[in-house]
């Protein structure tokens, strides 16, 4: 009796040991998720996407009672279901740099919530599997390239792959237990979610499918019960969509007067007809399914492929489970249709031709079933036959989308890497080509299985497969935040961060500022963020306005205002390639920053190659005296002369200053004095050809500003 009560201890002692290890683990890969996800948080001061972005916060700050009507009126009206959430940032007492990378870190935390929530879901359907395996599984999905690369902008992805997971765990629940409660909780989700984003209707549409196939298939259906179920769940979604609809009608009459984008589902199937839906949807279809593919190394099919024959087996064993792998695949195919028909028509990227964004948020579901089933599939005896067939498949997609991409002539010159993160390595490296990007996945899967079929110990190789897929993953997806996402903020956005003094002066002394723009895409979005709660008046012309505004802003440079017009108004600074004005009257007391950072435009050049790789930003120097000075990123031993610095106006004929650069000195200053204002000046960087140095920073100081001023 002793040594079984002993037995019994040890294993109650050895049970807690495990939980306490795989506690520990799950710590830690959350641990991992969340610092890869926030790892460029420091490069990101704003809106990366304006337009997206912009109506998500634009959103929020009108239910908050901020006045950023103009603004968000030019661009389309989009969905509010983020902006709720975004309303707790925009009501903190913060300023606007922090409330945007307190986005990015709920994004990194939503991933974490994402994989925790993927882990426990699992555990149920994959009970034998071991727990440890189905941890690093779905850490991997957390760290999908896609993933890494949005969660690196403030709009609403990632926090659509949030509700996507709850929306799947729900589904499991109530397959395995209906109750009115669970009911209730799967109506709101799938609700919000199409709040999130319209174009998830087919969560809507496969939910209420899911209800019905649940009481179908049991043998014994009860009507009573099966009447009250379904008008429970009626009866809630309908509640919320009509107040969901009621909102968003609000809003959108009330701020947006350019009408709806094409994200809701009466936009999406505006206009379908026999002769623009049958062949448009399949080529777009077939480009989405190869990007799929191609992104994961072959991942997602085969989880797709395993969901099918565990859904055809569990309905043959009349297990109901079976109506959650209807209800999931119901989602990705309808994800897909709904994806494809929108793109049917306007292809003017690369990334439309593969587009993954709103389909790969269902997606990570079929990489943790494709991860842990690749060993079963490895094991079965028919798996080269299986493996072959699939591989003239993936052939077959990369031909027709290549005929796809001649047919059309798409220029090669435009990929929005965030909404196709997982081929834009490939971009990046050289030009898109379908049949090369084939013929790499092809042979990566090959040597993945190849190394799973001779390897003795298969768990180990397994998680070491994972592994480098993990990090293959988080490498693609920093590919786009690094030579897209950083580089863009820095160019437009840093310099708003800033100028902090500037938004606080604003915020206290101006009732409105107007921005000067004839460009359809341009930074008014974080030029509005950062003025907060001064709202931003958008024209393309002075005539517009009645009278001159307190606070002027110019697109770019002062071309599209007459001299007579900016002779009454006194130059503040450059902000992100626009120039501040305020008129004379307006006291700048506790404003005027002594040292001021100038971000010109840059040239990347190759290392043999010459020329200006910083020029611009074209803005108006009072006269006074100043001191410019260049902070490079290298220093040699003065051997040569690496590049020459200069400040100039009038495009470069008249030169105020100049400079030979031997690599000496990482900082080099020069003085210069003005007589009289002057428009239009640059502060440029010309490398000779055999160097890659650069100017890291460029700093302006007043030294001494003139008597008139």
């Amino acid at each position: 009796m002793s040594k079984i009560i002993s037995l019994k201890n040890q294993n109650v002692k050895k049970k807690l040991r495990e939980m306490k290890q795989i506690y520990i683990l799950l710590l830690f890969e959350a641990a991992v998720v969340f610092f890869v996800h926030i790892f460029h948080i420091g490069s990101l001061y704003g809106f990366f996407l304006s337009e997206d972005e912009l109506g998500y916060w634009g959103n929020a700050a009108f239910l908050l009672g901020k006045n950023w009507g103009n603004t968000v009126s030019y661009c389309g009206y989009y969905s509010f279901g983020y902006s709720l959430f975004l309303m707790l940032i925009l009501s903190l007492p913060v300023k606007a740099l922090t409330m945007y990378r307190m986005a990015i870190i709920a994004n990194a935390l939503f991933m974490v919530a994402s994989f925790l929530i993927s882990y426990y879901l699992f555990t149920y359907l994959f009970k034998q599997k071991n727990r440890i395996f189905i941890s690093i599984a779905c850490m991997a999905m957390a760290l999908y390239s896609s993933y890494v690369a949005q969660s690196s902008v403030a709009w609403s992805e990632c926090y659509l792959i949030l509700f996507a997971w709850l929306i799947v765990l729900q589904s499991y629940m109530i397959c395995k237990k209906m109750t009115a409660l669970r009911l209730i909780v799967f109506a709101v989700e799938l609700i919000y979610i199409y709040m999130i984003h319209q174009r998830t209707v087919p969560f809507l549409i496969a939910g209420i499918f899911l209800i019905l196939l649940i009481n179908i298939y049991n043998k014994k259906i009860n009507i009573r019960r099966l009447t009250v179920i379904v008008m429970v769940m009626i009866i809630a979604m309908t509640i919320l969509l009509c107040l969901s609809e009621i909102l968003g009608g609000y809003i959108q009459s009330e701020i947006y007067s350019f009408g709806t984008i094409a994200n809701t589902y009466s936009a999406i199937v505006k206009g379908m007809e026999l002769s623009n839906l049958f062949i448009p949807v399949v080529r777009s279809a077939t480009g989405q399914i190869f990007y799929l593919w191609a992104a994961s190394f072959g991942i997602i099919p085969l989880g797709i492929g395993v969901t099918v024959k565990k859904c055809i087996k569990k309905w043959k064993e009349q297990d109901r489970v079976c109506c959650f792998y209807v209800f999931v695949l119901l989602v990705f195919f309808g994800l897909l249709g709904v994806s494809s028909i929108f793109l049917r028509l306007s292809v003017t990227r690369i990334d439309y031709l593969i587009y993954g964004r709103y389909i790969e948020i269902i997606s990570g579901y079929f990489i943790v079933v494709g991860f842990l089933e690749l060993e079963d599939f490895v094991k079965q005896k028919k798996n080269w036959i299986i493996f072959g067939i699939s591989s003239i498949g993936f052939i077959i997609l990369a031909l027709l989308l290549l005929n796809k991409i001649r047919s059309w002539n798409i220029p090669l010159s435009d990929y929005q890497g965030v909404c196709a993160a997982g081929t834009f390595w490939f971009y990046s490296l050289k030009e898109f080509s379908v049949m090369q990007l084939c013929a790499i996945v092809l042979l990566a899967e090959m040597l993945l299985f190849t190394l799973a079929r001779l390897w003795s110990n298969k768990n180990r190789i397994f998680i070491l497969e994972v592994f480098f897929i993990m990090l293959f993953w988080i490498a693609a997806g920093k590919i786009v935040v690094k030579n897209q996402i950083c580089p863009y903020q820095d160019a437009n956005n840093r310099g708003l961060a800033a100028k902090d003094s500037l938004w606080k002066y604003m915020e206290k002394h101006v009732e409105q500022a107007v921005f000067l723009t004839n460009t359809q895409y341009n930074l008014r979005g974080s030029l509005q963020f950062y003025l907060g709660k001064t709202p931003l008046f958008v024209v393309s012309d002075m005539e517009e306005l009645d009278d001159l505004p307190d606070v002027l802003i110019v697109d770019n440079d002062s071309s599209a205002i007459d001299n007579g017009t900016l002779d009454k108004y006194h130059y503040v600074c450059c902000v992100s390639q626009k120039n501040v004005y305020i008129l004379n009257e307006i006291s700048l007391d506790g404003l005027g920053e002594q040292i001021s950072e100038i971000i010109p435009y840059h040239n990347y050049l190759k290392t043999e190659e010459s020329g200006h790789v910083a020029f611009g930003p074209y803005i108006r120097l009072e006269a006074g005296t100043y001191e410019v000075t260049f902070q490079m990123n290298a220093s040699t031993d003065g051997r040569d002369i690496l590049g020459m610095m200069d400040v100039v106006n009038e495009k470069g004929e008249n030169v105020i200053c100049s400079t030979d650069w031997d690599g000496v000195s990482q900082s080099v200053s020069m003085k210069f004095h003005l007589e009289e204002r002057i428009d239009n000046v640059e502060f440029r960087y010309f490398k000779n050809a055999g160097n890659d140095t650069v100017p890291l920073k460029i700093m302006l100081r007043i030294i001494k500003e003139s008597c008139e001023e």
